[in-house]
C-alpha cells in the first residue's frame, strides 16, 4: 500500500513537471490526452482542480481528452462528445446532461449508468412528454436517470438486489421482471438488501429515443 502510493506521487510529480514545462513556451493551445489517466483518485482531484486555475488564469485553449465521465463534466466548459471519430453532440456540459442528442451521449454521461428498456407507445400525455402523433404505436427505446426514479404506494413494485453507501449519497439496484434499474436515494431513507419497494419514473425526466437509429425523438 505504501509503494502504490508512493508510485502515485511520483506520477503526480510527472504530471506537474509535463504542464510546467508546457506552460514555459506560452502557447495558446494546450493538448491534453488522457493526461490524468495513470493517477489514482486522490491525485486526479488535486490536478483536476490544479488544472482549472490554470485554465482561469492563462489565455489559452485546453483541449483535453478523456473517457473519464468525472473528468469530462467538471473540467469543460465546452463539451465534446464522439463516438469511433465522429462528433455526436457539443455543447454546455449539463446541456448535454440533460438534453442528449442520443443514446450514446446519455449512456456517456452521468456518475451511474442511465436505466434503458424497451417500450411501445400507446399513448402519452403531452404535458409531460412533447412527443409527436406520429410515434404512436411505434416501439422505442425509453431512458431515465437513476435520480429520477421515485417510490410510490403504488406502481412498479421491485427487489432491491444492491444497496451502496457513498458517504451522502446512496444508490440501489432495483430488480424489476427482466430489468434492473439504478435508483438515487436519500441516505436517510430506511432500507435494506431484498426489501421490496414500489417505485414509478417521473414522467417530465423521460428521455425517449429511436430504435434504430438511437437518435433522441424530441427534446426539453
Amino acid at each position: 500500500q505504501f509503494r502504490s502510493a508512493y508510485q502515485g506521487s511520483g506520477n503526480g510529480q510527472k504530471q506537474r513537471v509535463s504542464i510546467a514545462r508546457a506552460l514555459v513556451r506560452r502557447p495558446k493551445l494546450f493538448l491534453m490526452d488522457e493526461a490524468f489517466s495513470a493517477l489514482d483518485t486522490r491525485l486526479k482531484a488535486q490536478l483536476r482542480l490544479e488544472l482549472a486555475k490554470l485554465y482561469q488564469q492563462l489565455d489559452a485553449t485546453f483541449l483535453y481528452v478523456t473517457h473519464d465521465r468525472l473528468e469530462a463534466m467538471t473540467l469543460a466548459d465546452t463539451l465534446i462528445v464522439m463516438k469511433e471519430g465522429v462528433f455526436q453532440q457539443i455543447g454546455d456540459p449539463l446541456k448535454l446532461y440533460r438534453d442528449p442528442a442520443n443514446l450514446f451521449v446519455a449512456a456517456f454521461l452521468g456518475t451511474y449508468e442511465i436505466n434503458t428498456l424497451q417500450a411501445y407507445v400507446l399513448a402519452f400525455e403531452k404535458e409531460c412528454i412533447k412527443l409527436s402523433n406520429t410515434y404512436e404505436a411505434q416501439e422505442v427505446i425509453m431512458a431515465i436517470r437513476p435520480e429520477h426514479l421515485i417510490f410510490s404506494k403504488e406502481g412498479m413494485r421491485g427487489r432491491i438486489v444492491l444497496v451502496e453507501h457513498l458517504g451522502d449519497e446512496c444508490y440501489i439496484r432495483l430488480a424489476w421482471q427482466n430489468h434492473l434499474f439504478y435508483m438515487k436515494v436519500d441516505r436517510k431513507v430506511n432500507i435494506q438488501l431484498y426489501d421490496e419497494v414500489c417505485f414509478r419514473f417521473d414522467p417530465k425526466e423521460i428521455l425517449l429515443f429511436d430504435k434504430t437509429s438511437e437518435q433522441r425523438l424530441f427534446g426539453k
